[in-house]
């Protein structure tokens, strides 16, 4: 496969973009000023990673023994987003579903040891999704858009330099560059996606520095892009000193979807109405989702606006609903975010959850939040702190009502995570897994 002359057009465009931006990168949450400075990390990383992974092909180490390791790993090496819902999420549900069995534990030694080739690659993906559903419970609704990027981390770990990791942010780009034909085939979709890296990585290579992976600069190039069939012309300039108007959230199709109590909720979560309305929206949207929901709200001393209760998967959201014209600015108020989690952290472990998250709504987000969704969760006993925007509310709300089959709230917990904004990425993700 080679590139026709109106994709390395499309390549170029998506290089020159990945050139405007600096070529700086943003990976959860830390942002280097350089990509190398990320491959440096990486590189650092491999050595340790691999030693463990060759541990468990070896039959050294059981599947939970794996699983548990791996996420101590994939948090202390978070270079490669792994620790997500497609990545360790994925890795949870197959130990947990098969019991740590031996069978799904050789079936992923199997699976995980390098292919020699693409075809090989495509063979044990097809194999793993083959397999799989005699070896977990039957009532559990596998995931087999993510098979793809499990393996290809653990292959990319092996062999860093020959085999992409299958991205969804990268096929993504891909796709809406069209680049790439969208394929339900998993294996199919991995064997067009690999053969593109590589003539990507060719299309590349004067750009890149001596020393610089070529597979990790394609897919640096995809992450930065902003998907465009033809370069574009250039957009004028603003006036220095004058701000961007915010976008107005959308619906993006799913209104049919969205029950008429909920149709105001975009107008409140811009600081359009009731603040009282606001907070009574949210709650009612997380009854929607299928949690219990206890309302405390304003007046109420020391409180978020309501908690959101799982009781079946063991775990709950505190949530703040926070209207605002301009965004909500996180830091505005963390202290008082700290007292909230404080003030019920203790019952809630008393009641039996094991694990809560905090989930700020609002209709946008202004500035980076890291510094202070990391001191929150130093400082209390959360997992995540969560910005979520009432646009992505919604649209959780009528894929529910849409595909109720589809939906359930051991699957939503994936989304909680990673603290930061939940955006169109990981929704996207979520749906096609």
């Amino acid at each position: 496969m080679s590139l026709t002359e109106a994709h390395r057009r499309i390549a170029q465009t998506l290089l020159k973009q990945f050139d405007e931006s600096g070529k700086s990168l943003t990976n959860q949450g830390v942002v280097y000023p350089s990509y190398r400075d990320l491959d440096k990390e990486r590189s650092e990383a491999l050595p340790e990673l691999r030693s463990f992974l060759d541990r468990f092909i070896a039959g050294k180490l059981d599947l939970q023994g794996f699983k548990q390791e791996n996420n101590v790993l994939s948090i202390k090496h978070n270079y490669w987003g792994f620790t997500g819902f497609s990545g360790q999420m994925t890795l949870n549900q197959l130990t947990n579903w098969s019991h740590g069995s031996e069978p799904m534990a050789q079936l992923l030694r199997e699976a995980l040891a390098v292919p020699d080739s693409k075809e090989k690659a495509v063979e044990k993906i097809n194999r793993v999704l083959r397999e799989l559903p005699r070896l977990v419970t039957p009532d559990k609704r596998l995931r087999p858009a993510s098979m793809p990027f499990v393996l290809s981390y653990f292959w990319q770990i092996q062999r860093p330099d020959s085999i992409p990791v299958y991205y969804h942010s990268s096929k993504k780009t891909l796709v809406d560059s069209g680049l790439l034909e969208a394929n339900i085939d998993p294996a199919a979709m991995y064997d067009t996606f690999w053969n593109l890296h590589e003539q990507l990585a060719k299309e590349y290579a004067p750009a890149m520095k001596p020393g610089d992976n070529k597979l990790w600069f394609v897919e640096h190039v995809l992450w930065a892009a902003k998907p465009a069939a033809e370069p574009t012309a250039e957009q004028p300039k603003r006036a220095k000193g004058i701000k961007a108007p915010l976008k107005t959230p959308t619906l993006n199709g799913y209104s049919e979807f969205v029950p008429p109590r909920l149709a105001d909720l975009l107008t409140l979560s811009r600081g359009e109405g009731s603040a009282t309305d606001f907070e009574d929206r949210v709650a009612l949207a997380f009854q929607v989702l299928g949690f219990e929901v206890t309302k405390l709200g304003q007046g109420t001393g020391r409180n978020p606006d309501g908690i959101a209760y799982c009781r079946e998967h063991n775990y709950a959201i505190l949530f703040d609903a926070k209207g605002y014209k301009d965004g909500y600015g996180i830091g505005v108020d963390d202290r008082n975010v700290i007292e909230y989690i404080k003030t019920h952290e203790r019952d809630l472990r008393k009641q039996g959850y094991a694990n809560f998250y905090f989930c700020f709504v609002s209709a946008t987000f202004r500035g980076d939040g890291k510094a202070n969704t990391d001191r929150i969760r130093r400082e209390t006993g959360t997992k995540s702190v969560v910005l979520l925007s009432a646009e992505s509310l919604l649209q959780l709300v009528a894929r529910k009502i849409e595909r109720p089959r589809d939906f359930e709230l051991g699957d939503f917990q994936d989304l909680l995570l990673d603290s930061g904004e939940l955006g169109s990425d990981r929704l996207e993700a979520f749906w096609e897994d």
